[in-house]
């Protein structure tokens, strides 16, 4: 408990801290962005935690993150002292919104960090490798830090980010990195509801709804992007009944044949700490910088300079956190760019575009300027686009479609339809839809379903956000609805080929990627257009009602059956101790880890157990940050270090030979400080060959069937003062 509320009490700290940041920002908004404090905190912070060490002008560790601490809260102070008042409603607002995000944020958090102690264990997924990547960067007083899984490597920078901002957290709340790491996955999952709440209660307040109305938008819209399944995982259990232990909670989220389409909940409760998930609140501020500028426009002189500044670090901020974040951010700010140029005030667009292009200029400056260190090592995979090979018909895109986004799709449609034909008349609108639908069925037959599909789903809402019979604020909800429907279906008509993008897989990240991110923008866009005024007469009518109880009946399956599921009936903890896993299954390799958590201090080399990648095989380097020699070369090959198959072999030597020059040659090749033997190396090495370290090295821990080698001690040494009663040490 002492650890859940630490951890959790660091992140509202960081939050009030980031208040008067998002209130300078966001001025423009309702509530001045008073629900995405948190967010713009953290993203603060952890620049002005990583920016000094990443110069090299200090070294990173606990004094680096205070340090960027102090900074943050003298950035604040100094905002709280310019800042002007604003109207009563205003500041009525961003304090009701403010005070109703902190509790969506705590509560969600409680209940996540429950569901987590419930599944508490090590080895599911790239678990491991999250873990390695916190415990290496807590490990390491530089930057890059070391590799984990490759001895003498570094981290690619393209792959840290979001697991430097959990190491910066799991510092500051002085929480057991197994437990943080639980308490990240919690923690983001209730930083993602309240910056949708946030969000969609300003744009709620931006079309003009009543306080308590937005405050209601803003709960639908983060239950809707947090709490729902996809209607696949009700038809699943409808079509496979079975016990909900034996659910399978993994099939929902493997729709389409040969691509990966995660929803936020499977993601969380399978409970890996991947960018995809963890850089969504960040990449909503980003959003909201585009909702702001096409209110406001670029403005002129020092506020056209700081909000492209904002916007600018903003956006630069995902190149660092989640590169595939970058083009949806960039979509939302292009939208709204040109929302401000067609519909702004001040003159005709030619004169507005000058003001815009500065903006522009100056956000790209800043992007790259501020997160520069990170730019000049980036050393990423290859991209390119290409057009989706034309063999996906339209039925079968309509059904992967309806499978994956039914529930929030509905609504859209539905919200769109009473808003086109509240504007032109249903004769117009029955008109326009025939030609639209001749259009796609022409698409369909020339062997183009995926561009008919697409054309057929953003068409409604793109029009609807052109509409001039509705103020702009009226129609925000619909500029991200058909930015969002563009997101879910790019895959079906244009892809990114990256390294995974060969064979049949070649539109697999395009689908997940921005699929993911289509999620949050629907379900925010649902929000916003169920809290428009006059929208509640749409509720009333039978079909709407009928659709929605048929389509959030299937969404909510998945919730109970795959929570259920994953946890097989909730039989494990509850425990928030990452460690809890290892434990049950290896008590001394359990006991080693927290050895050398302890005693081992920067980063020596370790030789464990060379497995298959996703295994538990790499469990002393992932769970110490300490490096191994080598572990999951498959992923190291992805990562561009194609010597991780030459080192496992080897490794394999090392433990096999009961040759002691030979072992003593590979032991000084790789610099190996710690020989770890454990029930790993047991079950997968002979013993003849295991038995050789006692000749070799000393025994600096030991217990049970787990020992631990110093390659720098004599053989048979003493054990270290300080090792538990009944281990060596």
């Amino acid at each position: 408990m002492a650890s859940l509320v630490a951890f959790g009490a660091v992140v509202v700290f960081v939050g009030a801290l980031g208040r008067p940041l998002a209130t300078t920002w966001f001025a423009h908004l309702p509530a001045r962005g008073a629900g995405l404090a948190c967010a713009l905190g953290l993203l603060a912070l952890l620049w002005l935690t990583w920016l000094p060490p990443a110069i090299g002008a200090y070294s990173l560790g606990m004094g680096s993150t205070l340090a960027g601490l102090a900074l943050l809260a003298a950035l604040a102070v100094a905002l709280v002292l310019r800042r002007r008042r604003a109207g009563r409603a205003v500041e009525r607002a961003e304090r009701v919104v403010g005070r109703a995000t902190i509790a969506v944020l705590l509560v969600a958090y409680g209940a996540w960090a429950l569901m987590r102690s419930l599944s508490p264990g090590y080895g599911s997924g790239e678990q491991p490798m999250d873990h390695g990547f916190v415990a290496a960067i807590l490990r390491s007083d530089a930057l890059p830090p070391s590799d984990p899984w490759l001895s003498g490597e570094q981290l690619d920078n393209y792959y840290y980010g979001v697991h430097f901002l959990v190491a910066m957290l799991t510092r500051l709340s002085g929480v057991d990195v197994s437990t943080a790491f639980n308490l990240s996955v919690a923690m983001f999952f209730a930083l993602s509801a309240a910056t949708v709440f946030g969000l969609t209660a300003e744009l709620a307040l931006l079309a003009r709804a009543r306080l308590r109305v937005a405050l209601w938008a803003g709960g639908a819209a983060a239950a809707l992007a947090m709490l729902a399944g996809n209607p696949a995982g009700g038809i699943q259990l409808l079509l496979e009944p079975a016990s909900l232990i034996q659910y399978d909670w993994w099939e929902p989220s493997r729709v389409v044949d040969y691509a990966i389409n995660e929803f936020p909940f499977f993601a969380f409760v399978f409970g890996e700490m991947h960018a995809h998930m963890l850089s969504v609140p960040t990449l909503l501020l980003a959003v909201a910088g585009g909702v702001q500028l096409a209110l406001a426009g670029p403005g002129r002189g020092r506020t056209l300079v700081l909000g492209a500044a904002a916007l600018g670090f903003t956006g630069g901020s995902l190149a660092f956190l989640n590169a595939w974040d970058q083009p949806t951010a960039a979509l939302i700010a292009l939208a709204g760019a040109i929302a401000w140029l067609v519909e702004g005030g001040g003159g005709t667009w030619r004169r507005r575009l000058p003001a815009l292009l500065a903006f522009g200029g100056v956000a790209a400056v800043v992007a790259v300027a501020a997160w520069l260190p990170y730019l000049l090592r980036f050393d990423g995979p290859p991209l390119g686009l290409r057009f989706v090979d034309p063999e996906r018909d339209l039925l079968t895109a309509a059904r992967d479609f309806g499978l994956m986004f039914g529930l929030l799709a509905w609504i859209v449609a539905a919200y769109t339809a009473h808003g086109l034909i509240a504007g032109h008349g249903g004769r117009r609108v029955a008109i326009g839809a025939l030609a639209l639908g001749l259009a796609a069925a022409a698409a369909a037959l020339a062997g183009l379903g995926g561009l008919a599909l697409f054309v057929l789903a953003v068409t409604p809402p793109a029009v609807a956000a052109c509409s001039r019979s509705l103020a702009l604020t009226q129609r925000l909800g619909f500029v991200l609805a058909a930015a969002a429907l563009a997101l879910a279906l790019v895959g079906e008509v244009l892809i990114v080929q990256e390294a995974f993008g060969h064979g049949p897989f070649y539109r697999q990240n395009t689908v997940f990627k921005f699929g993911y991110h289509a999620w949050f923008l629907l379900a925010i866009a649902c929000g916003a257009l169920i809290a428009r005024p006059g929208s509640a007469r749409l509720m009333m009518r039978w079909h709407w009602q009928a659709g929605l109880g048929v389509l959030a009946g299937l969404c909510l399956v998945y919730p109970i059956a795959g929570s259920i599921g994953r946890t097989q009936g909730f039989a494990q903890g509850p425990d928030l101790d990452l460690l809890e896993g290892l434990q049950r299954t290896s008590a001394g390799d359990a006991a080693a880890v927290r050895w050398m958590r302890e005693h081992v201090s920067g980063t020596p080399t370790l030789v464990e157990a060379i497995g298959n990648d996703y295994t538990p095989a790499a469990r002393m380097s992932s769970l110490t940050g300490i490096p191994a020699v080598v572990a999951w070369p498959g992923h190291e090959m992805q990562w561009g270090k194609p010597t991780g198959f030459q080192r496992r072999d080897l490794v394999d030597e090392l433990y096999a030979t009961i040759d002691r020059r030979r072992a003593r040659e590979l032991l000084s090749q790789f610099g190996v400080r710690f020989v770890i033997v454990g029930s790993l190396e047991r079950a997968r090495y002979p013993a003849p060959g295991l038995e050789k370290f006692d000749e070799l090295a000393g025994r600096a821990y030991e217990r049970d069937a787990t020992i631990v080698y110093d390659v720098r001690r004599g053989a048979h040494a003493a054990r270290v003062a300080g090792a538990p009663g009944g281990d060596r040490g």
